[in-house]
C-alpha cells in the first residue's frame, strides 16, 4: 500500500512531463505540405484512447476524492493534445494498461 501511495504521484508527474516533451525533429516535419494538412486537421484533437484513459483516471481520482490529481488530469489532457495524433494513441494505450496497478481494473471502460 505504501508503495502505491508513493508511486502514484511519481507516475502522474512522469506522465505529464513525458507527454509535454515533443520530438526534436518535429520542426523538420512541419514543412511537408502533404503531411501538414493532415496534421493541421488533427492538431488539438484528442485521440479516443486518450479520452478513454483520462476518463478512467478521472473516475478513479473522483472516487478517491483527490482534487489535486483531478486538476492534474486536466493538465494532462492539454499536454496530450500537444502531441501528434499517432503518438497520443501509443502513449495513452500504454498508460491505460499501466493504470491497472492503481485501480485494479475497477474503472475499466
Amino acid at each position: 500500500m505504501l508503495l502505491k501511495k508513493s508511486l502514484l504521484p511519481a507516475l502522474s508527474a512522469a506522465l505529464i512531463l513525458g507527454f509535454a516533451a515533443q520530438p526534436a525533429d518535429a520542426a523538420a516535419h512541419k514543412h511537408h505540405k502533404s503531411h501538414h494538412a493532415q496534421t493541421k486537421a488533427k492538431q488539438g484533437k484528442l485521440h479516443p484512447s486518450c479520452k478513454k484513459y483520462l476518463d478512467r483516471r478521472a473516475a478513479w481520482y473522483k472516487y478517491k476524492g483527490n482534487k489535486a490529481e483531478l486538476r492534474e488530469n486536466v493538465k494532462a489532457r492539454k499536454a496530450f493534445r500537444q502531441l501528434p495524433y499517432k503518438e497520443q494513441r501509443i502513449q495513452c494505450q500504454a498508460a491505460y494498461e499501466a493504470f491497472d496497478d492503481f485501480d485494479h481494473g475497477k474503472f475499466r471502460r
